[in-house]
């Protein structure tokens, strides 16, 4: 009996320690695994401290930076002049009204009296044309009076004929009829028949004397119309020659007495195209530019033209300036795209992706002050097309889309640590415990994404997946697309993701946070 109990003793031992490695085996072996299946494709997930930011969507150009401000100087009327001395050189500042050449003035004294003769000359001349076409006109108004008078006294005579003629072969005819016999009769009817031949004769001259009197007056008032036109023309002719021989004296009195080329601006001197002892013969002497206030010049390809208006607020930087954001704003857009455009060093892009076809000039006002800009430099430009400012917003990534189309995101449960740093390992790394809020989204841009819900605050970690995590090799042969959260969160969560990596972009010009 001993012996027995000794013997099943031993055997119940040995089936004791046989379960207790099959219950090690049974928690052991699956965390083993499911430690390896986590170091061969799962890692946890980053977490961000969720704050409030400004948010920009945005159309990148670049541009050159040119003056707002310029002048041409020139010496108008002026040419053929000796440069006496030029007073300012390229880089200098000016005044408005400060000289900036001389001309030689014996030059300008000679133009001066030169001018006067060719004046004097112009009006003697203009004088002597039009007193003879004056003349001319009172000739023709002489000759039409004196045949006037000559050819009335015809017309009158002939009247005077006719009527003498008339009453005498009304008298003949009267005794033809109350002649006495045969004898009278065929004496008075002889001299009726003679008297109404004269009569005939008599009508046919006065109508003639008529007939020349009309004629003549209408061709000696025509002469006198034809001297009075040429009269009017000549006068004209001569009123406009001697005003521009005054325009000429007033030029060469005005040179002389300035006898210098003056700023018509406050501006920067950058360039001089004369020297000293040379012929002015006209065109540019000089350029000055206002160098504190700039204009950048760009151009926007088609597609993106019907985005940009006049107006729009635009953000600069330049090579000169560093990280400072310079404002700007929009001052013109072309209606049409320029040929010249191809010529230019202007591009547009959305979301930093340049294109260097030509586009529609667009020209920006830069706002903002700083003296290291020039003329020439570079300008890049973001072209703000919407702007939403002290939003909460959080990367593309940390937002997931439920199998019922629900946005969400996944925050770590918990009391907030003050002291937390997402720049810190430990603290960025979180594991297990989250919870899942629902949010609505708004405006988004490369990034960020713009999320409300009465349940977020100010500070909470929002967790985001790392760029190190990849489908384990039964994820992949499943075509298992969605991400894992290590442990706590399951891998349908984010089947919507973009493939975006889980860290912003160095360069995010079009997000600001607001700490």
């Amino acid at each position: 009996m001993t012996s027995f109990i000794k013997l099943h003793k031993k055997t119940f031992i040995c089936l004791i320690l046989i379960l207790v490695l099959v219950g090690a085996a049974a928690v052991g072996i699956p965390r083993l695994m499911a430690s390896d299946s986590a170091a061969e494709g799962r890692a946890e997930p980053n977490a961000i401290r969720l704050s409030k930011m400004d948010l920009a969507n945005s159309i990148s150009a670049t541009g050159t930076l040119e003056s707002s401000k310029s002048s041409t100087i020139t010496a108008a009327g002026a040419s053929n002049i000796v440069v006496k001395k030029v007073l300012a050189a390229a880089g200098d500042s000016v005044k408005k009204g400060d000289p900036l050449i001389t001309f030689d003035e014996n030059d300008l004294r000679d133009a001066l009296a030169e001018a006067k003769e060719n004046l004097e000359d112009t009006r003697n001349e203009a004088k002597r044309s039009a007193d003879s076409a004056n003349s001319k006109v009172l000739e023709a108004e002489e000759t039409f009076e004196a045949d006037k008078a000559k050819l009335a006294k015809k017309v009158s005579e002939a009247k005077k004929e006719k009527t003498k003629a008339k009453k005498l072969v009304t008298q003949l005819q009267a005794k033809s009829d109350t002649a006495r016999d045969a004898n009278e009769e065929a004496k008075w009817s002889e001299q009726l028949t003679k008297a109404k031949e004269a009569m005939q004769q008599a009508d046919t001259a006065y109508e003639n004397a008529v007939e020349n009197q009309s004629t003549s007056n209408k061709q000696n008032q025509s002469s006198i119309n034809n001297a009075k036109e040429a009269l009017e023309t000549t006068q004209r002719s001569g009123e406009k020659s001697i005003k521009d021989a005054k325009r000429q004296v007033e030029e060469a009195a005005n040179n002389l007495k300035a006898c210098s080329v003056t700023a018509p601006m406050d501006g920067t001197v950058t360039s001089v195209s004369v020297e000293e002892g040379s012929i002015y013969t006209g065109g540019t002497i000089m350029a000055i530019e206002d160098l504190t206030s700039f204009v950048a010049v760009s151009s926007v390809d088609e597609y993106d033209i019907g985005k940009v208006k006049a107006g729009q607020k635009v953000v600069i930087l330049t090579e000169a300036t560093g990280e400072e954001e310079l404002d700007g704003t929009i001052t013109f857009v072309a209606p049409t795209m320029a040929s010249s455009q191809s010529q230019q060093t202007g591009s547009s892009s959305v979301g930093g992706t340049s294109s260097d076809s030509s586009g529609y000039e667009i020209k920006i006002q830069v706002n903002s002050k700083n003296d290291a800009l020039k003329p020439g430099m570079t300008a890049k430009c973001s072209i703000i097309l919407e702007e939403t400012k002290n939003v909460f917003a959080v990367p593309y990534d940390a937002v997931h889309t439920n199998k019922d189309g629900t946005k969400v995101i996944y925050v770590q449960n918990g009391n907030l640590n003050n002291d937390w740093d997402e720049t810190k390992e430990d603290n960025k790394k979180i594991s297990t415990d989250h919870l899942e809020l629902a949010v609505t989204t708004g405006m988004e841009t490369d990034y960020y994404v713009e999320i409300s819900s009465e349940d977020l605050e100010e500070g909470m970690r929002v967790l985001i997946p790392t760029d190190e995590t990849v489908p384990s090799t039964e994820e992949k042969d499943e075509k298992d697309t969605s991400f894992s959260f290590g442990g706590g969160m399951h891998g349908g969560m984010g089947g919507n993701l973009p493939e975006r990596n889980g860290n912003p972009p160095q360069n995010m010009g079009n997000v600001k946070g607001n700490n």
